[in-house]
């Protein structure tokens, strides 16, 4: 009886003494805990403490908590009202102010403006834009007077790349250095890039570059490219609205590659060719478009079927 007593006392000691350690070691990890619930602008319930850094509530809608540079800090993921960042206000240039972009997701129908002060800025690099929303960013310098906000390369320009798009670029002059082998805008491997009325383009070896897929829609000037105003080719397209001007380039638009160019704009004082459509390509001229001053307008005449199966209608 003793024995049996024994047993039983010491089975009942070991089942406390187990209880009471997981016990303990439940609130520890619960007085440990060191994630966050976030909802909306606040965290939830209470502050807790992770590696020693209190946060106080978010700023806005879209941050979410992150550590940068071994920092805790709140980061934005996401924008869902019109946005306006300041070049240089907010970022030193165009560049920094799209990579502060990077990693965030902007919900339509809400734009992010990059908005240039007058002013004249260098680059020795091009400005590489990819963003999966780009299409609800717009860069925009002075709408009213765009050859006072200078962008001087010496470099390509623009490179919009793989799939991505500009909403719009307004305002600005795009400048070349005159020497080095450079192009103004250049969208590449399905891109979209929508080019406003109040950009100038000059001063480069070629203006305007749509390839591999890619669209350009266009609307401003370009003067005093050594080489190509405006170049489709590898099934991209180009479309030149009623206020585009080709000034003083050594061929105007031209098609190459099983690409097409709508051309309804003014086409002037190129040194070779004003309009060319390539191999395998198409050019349309509708009735807006005019042409003086070009060595030879058309390359291939006008509703002839040119070498290479190439194309030029004009009506």
């Amino acid at each position: 009886m003793k024995n049996t007593l024994q047993i039983f006392l010491g089975i009942f000691i070991f089942i406390l003494f187990q209880f009471f350690f997981e016990s303990k070691a439940h609130l520890l990890a619960k007085k440990t805990k060191s994630f966050f619930t976030v909802s909306a602008n606040t965290i939830e319930a209470e502050t807790y403490t992770l590696e020693s850094t209190y946060l106080e509530n978010a700023p806005g809608e879209g941050y979410v908590i992150a550590t940068e540079a071994g920092e805790v800090v709140w980061k934005k993921i996401y924008i869902t009202s019109d946005t306006e960042i300041n070049v240089p206000a907010d970022f030193a240039d165009v560049q920094l102010a799209l990579e502060s972009l990077s990693g965030v997701f902007i919900m339509p129908p809400a734009t992010v403006t990059i908005k240039i002060a007058d002013g004249s800025y260098t680059y020795s690099a091009p400005i590489d834009f990819y963003h999966p929303d780009g299409r609800q960013i717009h860069i925009e310098g002075n709408t009213s007077d765009p050859s006072l906000v200078v962008l001087n390369f010496t470099t390509d320009g623009f490179y919009v790349h793989d799939s991505s798009t500009i909403g719009n670029i307004n305002g600005l002059t795009l400048a070349g250095d005159g020497v080095s082998v450079q192009t103004g805008i250049r969208g590449f491997k399905n891109s979209y890039v929508t080019i406003d009325e109040q950009v100038i383009i000059q001063d480069f070896q070629n203006g305007i570059i749509a390839d591999m897929h890619s669209s350009i829609s266009f609307k401003g000037t370009v003067i005093d490219c050594s080489q190509l105003g405006l170049q489709s080719k590898n099934l991209s397209v180009i479309t030149l609205g009623t206020t585009a001007i080709v000034d003083n380039c050594e061929l105007g638009v031209t098609a190459n590659r099983m690409s097409h160019i709508l051309v309804r704009s003014t086409i002037r004082n190129n040194g070779v060719i004003g309009i060319h459509a390539g191999r395998m390509s198409s050019v349309v001229s509708e009735g807006m478009t005019t042409l003086s001053g070009n060595t030879t307008n058309f390359s291939p005449g006008e509703d002839v079927i040119g070498n290479k199966q190439s194309y030029i209608r004009s009506y």
